[in-house]
């Protein structure tokens, strides 16, 4: 486990672990953990909606693991509040999606922020964060599987560059290399 990972944890076992509970602060957390959740599109939904299974796996992992860094926000660890600190800064400078024009969507701006914001020594994520947190967040093996692979992907900017058979062509916009291949 990462070390900031491990601080986390660290307080989470210690916050469950405390004899005293706040029963109005734990409603109100409960709460608001039920309503995150109610907002994730499940794999299932996604392709009943028209998405290709792979892009709505893709779909539901994304928004599974912003309700669990945003469910994150609620630990106080001291670690934890640069990684939000630094989001909410790069939120208010680039508003993705908002007015004014921003050239970054949503979506971009989260893949940016959940895989490729790192801090600390071992250069943590929050999805290498949440990974390392699976004990506590109760993941199966598929789906830390599958933020693995996201993890390890990452944004680039690609020109299109044709078409052969069932492959997309594309370029790199930023790199030398003449063509990669996206299977469709």
């Amino acid at each position: 486990m990462r070390k900031i990972a491990a601080k986390v944890s660290k307080r989470i076992s210690k916050l469950s672990a405390s004899k005293i509970i706040d029963l109005n602060e734990y409603r109100r957390q409960k709460k608001e953990t039920e309503s995150l959740f109610d907002d994730i599109m499940t794999a299932e939904t996604a392709i009943q909606t028209g998405y290709d299974p792979l892009h709505a796996i893709y779909i539901h992992t994304q928004n599974l693991l912003s309700v669990l860094t945003e469910a994150l926000q609620a630990v106080p660890e001291p670690a934890l509040n640069r990684f939000f600190d630094t989001i909410a800064s790069a939120d208010e400078l680039y508003m993705p999606s908002g007015p004014p024009m921003s050239p970054l969507t949503t979506s971009y701006f989260n893949c940016w922020l959940l895989f490729d914001l790192k801090f600390g020594l071992d250069q943590e994520t929050l999805t290498t964060l949440t990974i390392d947190l699976q004990r506590h967040l109760g993941l199966d093996k598929n789906t830390l599987a599958v933020m693995q692979s996201m993890q390890e992907s990452r944004m680039g900017m690609y020109e299109f560059m044709g078409r052969e058979g069932d492959k997309v062509l594309l370029r790199e916009l930023t790199r030398q290399e003449a063509y990669g291949e996206v299977f469709l």
